[in-house]
């Protein structure tokens, strides 16, 4: 009915249960939902279909490295530091395959931001709020981006 009376979004539905069909078993898994006030913010900004005005501040980050590589995460926050990016903290994470660019506090732009300034082609970003960090955006350095942040002789800058 929806693509009869000109609807092209009507489609939607279909197209996204073939997408989900393409998945492994066990490739869903659920995300961690914000509370109540941080739920009510992120719906409101994916939803809407104005932009959220930029406040101006830097993009706080952290860097986990999952590559089992020693310093990588530390030569990622130089590296980014040096593009502009806010690097609060490094440490590290579950050993990963693909790069992943996480928005923290519900603005999906300061990850987009992020995921540009990295400069992995396969890196992804995804939403999932977590209030307990003190940053806005998380950066899980996998093995398909290892290489982007130099070799680990390289020397520092």
């Amino acid at each position: 009915r929806g693509l009869l009376a000109g609807r092209p979004d009507a489609l939607d539905p279909v197209l996204f249960a073939l997408e989900l069909r393409r998945l492994p078993p066990g490739g869903l898994r659920p995300a961690r939902l914000p509370d109540e006030d941080g739920l009510a913010v992120l719906l409101g900004r994916a939803l809407s279909r104005t932009p959220v005005p930029d406040d101006g501040r830097a993009i706080a980050v952290e860097i986990l490295n999952g590559t089992g590589t020693d310093g990588l995460a530390s030569r990622a926050a130089k590296m980014l530091r040096l593009r502009g990016v806010d690097v609060l903290a490094v440490g590290d994470a579950r050993p990963r395959a693909r790069t992943l660019v996480v928005d923290r506090v519900g603005d999906f732009r300061r990850a987009e931001t992020v995921l540009e300034t990295v400069g992995c082609p396969d890196a992804r970003a995804v939403t999932r709020m977590d209030a307990a960090r003190a940053v806005d955006v998380s950066v899980l350095v996998g093995a398909d981006c290892a290489d982007a942040f130099g070799p680990a002789d390289a020397p520092g800058p």
